[in-house]
């Protein structure tokens, strides 16, 4: 998080949003340096919607944000995962190529947008 509020500090305007990717882990490790985020109105969008949680899904990484970051968005870590070493499995449960890739990727964002309201909510 050092990094992050030397960059907002730096910027000289109001900074809006920060996106922060994230691996598949839910370890507390990982998120607690969080806690340090130096907010000021800024919104936090993780991203969290991708291939590599485990079977629980994104459930236990959310809650485990949620400890740190108390209210957050999600998004794509970045690029809605495109990956040339493993087409279409990064949008399939199976790794069975995809009929509609868009309409998977839009799916696993709505999934994850309802299980994120039901972890801030509490």
């Amino acid at each position: 998080m050092t990094l992050s509020n030397a960059a907002v500090d730096a910027s000289g305007r109001k900074v809006e949003f920060l996106h922060i990717p994230t691996l598949g882990t839910a370890e507390d490790s990982f998120f607690a340096p969080l806690k340090n985020l130096k907010r000021d109105g800024t919104r936090v969008y993780m991203g969290a919607i991708h291939h590599l949680h485990g079977p629980k899904g994104i459930r236990p990484q959310l809650e485990t944000m949620k400890k740190y970051l108390g209210e957050f968005g999600i998004g794509a870590p970045c690029g809605f995962g495109r990956a040339p070493d493993r087409p279409g499995k990064l949008i399939t449960d199976d790794g069975s190529k995809a009929a509609d890739p868009i309409a998977i990727i839009l799916e696993d964002h709505r999934k994850a947008e309802g299980v994120l309201q039901q972890v801030l909510r509490g």
